[in-house]
């Protein structure tokens, strides 16, 4: 492939990515339970990566419930599971503050 065409296909992928950016979106609640739910399953699993996701992503839904749980990760012998709970924790505590837990 020369380089004119692959930079003309590289442009309009990334037009095309960029128009997608764009367009309004929002998970609905029953599609936002669904993930939490994801995500809820994972914290407490025995498979650590699956469980580290988790955890971060908890901390990027706002999941409060998951504050006991992180806090007890802060502990753990591995050191990759300690910085990834200190990460959602921290996602946290830059959650708005409104009184409520997210589902």
């Amino acid at each position: 492939m020369n380089q004119r065409k692959f930079f003309a296909i590289l442009l309009a992928v990334a037009a095309s990515a960029t128009a997608r950016a764009d367009q309004a979106w929002q998970l609905t609640p029953a599609l936002r339970q669904k993930c939490v739910s994801v995500l809820r399953q994972g914290l407490p699993g025995e498979a650590f990566w699956p469980a580290m996701h988790a955890a971060v992503f908890a901390g990027e839904a706002g999941m409060t419930d998951a504050v006991p749980f992180l806090i007890r990760q802060l502990e753990d012998e591995n050191l990759d599971a300690r910085i990834r709970a200190a990460g959602a924790l921290l996602a946290l505590d830059r959650q708005p503050k409104t009184g409520s837990k997210r589902p």
